[in-house]
């Protein structure tokens, strides 16, 4: 490929600016299970935390809110806030 040492840059730049945008649009979810073991766990008095590699793991985590997750699948939870 021509040019691939020079392209390599604005492509990645051009992957983290579309990553961002579907972030930010909701594009991206967290997995239901996933979600249901976090509120389990939270539930059982489980302090959580999170950790990542990925530079977007603090936007993508931001954008989920487990109270809606829980109102929208039935889920009964005590250690959720609603908001």
């Amino acid at each position: 490929m021509p040019d691939a040492e020079t392209r390599v840059e604005a492509y990645a730049e051009r992957k983290q600016t579309m990553v961002i945008e579907l972030i930010e649009a909701g594009e991206f979810t967290a997995y239901p299970d996933a979600l249901r073991f976090i509120i389990a766990v939270k539930d059982a008095g489980i302090r959580v935390a999170a950790a990542s590699s990925s530079k977007n793991a603090g936007l993508f985590l931001r954008k989920i809110r487990l109270d809606t997750f829980a109102a929208e699948h039935g889920i009964t939870s005590e250690s959720l806030r609603r908001a």
